[in-house]
């Protein structure tokens, strides 16, 4: 598996401008996210019922682009990543009680089926031998 780093880090952060920049200096690709084509949303803004679907749709936003660039030879950078979206909103969702206890529960049981798959972005630490 290829290399990945995820850069991660509040709304309106620059990630994205960073990733970008890293393209043009270096061998990367770039996984970008993509607002404006989330089919949820926007309906989400307005209606907290949609906040399942929306979560379920920005997992899978992040699980299946990090799947591609980490078969392709040059490092894979994301803005943002799986990691955030699931222990950042998807926790702050259940929180805020705009997902019940089964649902949160459905999606973090899909965030560890994909992480059983593929590791994560997280640089992996061994101990000494």
């Amino acid at each position: 598996m290829g290399k990945l780093i995820a850069v991660v880090g509040s709304t309106g952060v620059v990630k994205t401008t960073l990733v970008r920049a890293l393209c043009k200096q270096g061998p990367f690709v770039a996984g970008l996210e993509k607002h404006g084509e989330r089919p949820f949303q926007r309906v989400f803004k307005t209606d907290a019922r949609y906040a399942h679907a929306n979560q379920l749709d920005y997992l899978l936003l992040r699980a299946e682009p990090e799947r591609l660039l980490r078969h392709l030879p040059q490092t894979g950078l994301m803005d943002g990543g799986l990691e955030m979206d699931f222990h950042g909103f998807t926790r702050l969702f259940h929180a805020r009680g705009w997902l019940t206890d089964a649902k949160f529960d459905l999606l973090k049981r899909f965030y560890h089926l994909v992480r059983t798959h593929q590791p994560s972005p997280v640089p992996q630490t061994t101990a000494p031998s």
